[in-house]
């Protein structure tokens, strides 16, 4: 979508995810355009790994890349144990908006998925 594009063209994917305001335009921009039968929500499932110590930032044209991949032991002891709602409250803050401003006209549904996302995440931070 070129409303999609544009916003990318001035902020990265971890940006539009960690805003809710941006998080937000994402998910209602096919919801204004076309006839939809849900909003899919805007985010991603590696956004845990940052506060689990895991850095991790979005190649443009490659994909993820995780700063330090999980190797040996050591790596592993490294990782935090965190409070969801606190480290990652922007998806909160995103979900309550997106909800207010569809004010029911169509369900909000998480991205589809292939694998469970806890166990996807750390394929990704094995790097």
């Amino acid at each position: 979508m070129s409303e999609y594009r544009t916003l990318r063209e001035r902020y990265s994917l971890l940006d539009i995810c960690r805003t809710p305001d941006l998080a937000t335009e994402v998910t209602l921009q096919p919801v204004r355009r076309i006839d939809v039968d849900a909003a899919i929500l805007f985010s991603d499932l590696l956004l845990p790994l940052e506060p689990l110590g895991i850095p991790f930032d979005f190649i443009r044209g490659e994909g993820p890349a995780i700063e330090t991949p999980l190797r040996s032991e050591a790596d592993l002891a490294r990782v935090r144990r965190f409070e969801p709602r606190e480290s990652l409250g922007y998806v909160l803050d995103a979900i309550r908006q997106i909800k207010r401003a569809l004010a029911g006209r169509v369900p909000l549904r998480p991205r589809p998925r292939r694998h469970a996302p806890d166990r996807r995440s750390f394929l990704y931070a094995e790097g």
